[in-house]
């Protein structure tokens, strides 16, 4: 049987994180039992999401921004969108809300593998977490980040952090008024191109953002050569229930909440191409869930994280 219950967790803390985006730091009410699952290290993988709920708003699916650590302690990056997340933006350190999780599937194990990591915009939450797992395993990712503008540049502390082990690359659409100098985030391909020329090899490369990003970078590394299975990409869909029941969130046959929200490329585009011609059980589709539920982004009210629309 599903346990569908949410487990009471505390805001500890909140602080502005870009534009109109907060990231939020939450804790289990209570260890006495052990770590709830949504709260354990053991039970959670970076990728994963879980539902948050505003008692009497709703609930909505959120990327782990930070994995829980040993105290419980785990963080998601918000951006205010709708009713839900602005009853979030109310809400004071201190306050209780209800989580469950976690669901889905994370990002594989890359050992040692040589990983470049490409997110745009929100796109960088659900790629955080695997991003210092992979410093933890002193494996280096090389991480390349654009956003429209400086302002949107999020999750300021852990780039700072992450200056200091790895190969950061930071680009933005919009340079007006910028506090120092980065690539030009309209170059994309142009950009793809001086970090294969200064890294190259990689053995594998993740990917969240815009979609129409992540398809131009898929069609960017097959087009020079590099394997479709070796491309991961984390997919937003709207998801209501995570645990495969609403339906809401089907890629033809499959339920992002369930079978993803990470792909590899050529499980993704195998599915893209079906869902022409796949569609929901007409009484999945037919559920009358408010569309309110999922008003977010920067984590998953849709899925993987980053707010965009359809491949």
């Amino acid at each position: 049987m599903l346990e569908m219950t949410p487990t009471a967790v505390r805001l500890i803390e909140r602080y502005d994180d870009g534009e109109d985006i907060i990231h939020f730091t939450f804790e289990p009410v209570s260890i006495e039992a052990g770590l709830p699952d949504v709260a354990d290290p053991k039970k959670v993988s970076p990728g994963q999401f879980f539902m948050l709920s505003v008692p009497g708003k709703g609930e909505a699916a959120f990327t782990y921004a930070a994995t829980p650590d040993e105290r419980g302690h785990f963080c998601a990056l918000i951006r205010e969108v709708g009713q839900l997340t602005e009853s979030l933006f109310d809400c004071k350190p201190g306050d209780i809300l209800g989580a469950r999780g976690p669901f889905g599937k994370g990002w594989p194990e890359f050992g040692q593998r040589k990983v470049l990591v490409i997110a745009g915009g929100c796109g960088l939450a659900p790629v955080a977490a695997e991003i210092d797992a992979l410093i933890a395993n002193n494996a280096n990712p090389v991480v390349y980040f654009s956003a429209r503008s400086e302002a949107m540049l999020v999750m300021k502390n852990e780039r700072e952090r992450w200056h200091d082990a790895i190969t950061l690359y930071e680009a933005v659409d919009n340079q007006d008024g910028a506090s120092k100098t980065y690539l030009k985030g309209r170059e994309l391909m142009t950009n793809l191109d001086t970090i294969m020329a200064e890294h190259g090899g990689f053995d594998e490369v993740i990917c969240c953002g815009p979609e129409g990003m992540m398809e131009a970078v898929c069609h960017y590394l097959t087009d020079r050569g590099f394997p479709a299975d070796h491309i991961w990409l984390s997919l937003e869909r709207r998801m209501h229930c995570g645990v495969g029941l609403c339906g809401h969130c089907y890629v033809a046959h499959d339920l992002v909440c369930v079978d993803g929200p990470t792909y590899r490329w050529d499980q993704l585009g195998e599915l893209v191409v079906k869902e022409k011609f796949v569609q929901p059980p007409r009484e999945l589709a037919s559920m009358g869930h408010a569309e309110e539920v999922s008003d977010g982004c920067c984590s998953s009210e849709g899925g993987g994280g980053c707010g965009c629309s359809g491949f």
